[in-house]
């Protein structure tokens, strides 16, 4: 059986340890609203507004036969800063780094997540939306993953 701690822990040894941002990967969604300076600093990577965030949920549901299908869902955000000049080369920027991590789920984590789950299926289209940081404009995007495992 797999727990969403397990999930997390695969992504963040897997994915998030490869990327130059792994520092500013959190394994839970950072507080938007009503942000205490931690909150904003958590933001922060080289000076830049710069971090990942993928939170996991699961539900374990009945099959035949005394078994259980477990499916995850892992929501995996990105936000990044954008400086007056560079509002779309930021967008860009947002866009190519989610194909980076699909590209480390697929060489590292494997179709089984390292070993946490039988198959998955995704990510999802990316939707992009504009957002604020601390009173900083931003770009953040967002893509699902789901994940299935049958257990007894």
């Amino acid at each position: 059986m797999s727990s969403n701690a397990d999930i997390r822990t695969a992504w963040s040894e897997n994915v998030f340890e490869n990327i130059a941002q792994g520092e500013n990967s959190y394994g839970y969604a950072i507080n938007r609203t009503n942000q205490s300076a931690s909150d904003i600093e958590l933001g922060y990577y080289n000076r830049q507004i710069d971090f990942w965030e993928y939170v996991v949920t699961s539900i374990k549901t009945p099959l035949l036969m005394g078994k259980y299908r477990e499916t995850f869902r892992l929501e995996l955000k990105h936000s990044l800063g954008v400086e007056q000049s560079d509002d779309a080369i930021a967008q860009q920027t947002l866009i190519d780094s989610f194909r980076t991590v699909n590209d480390l789920v697929i060489t590292n984590l494997g179709t089984k997540w390292d070993n946490t789950v039988d198959y998955y299926e995704g990510p999802s289209e990316i939707t992009v939306t504009a957002d604020q940081w601390g009173g900083k404009a931003i770009w953040t995007g967002t893509q699902i993953y789901t994940a299935f495992k049958i257990t007894n």
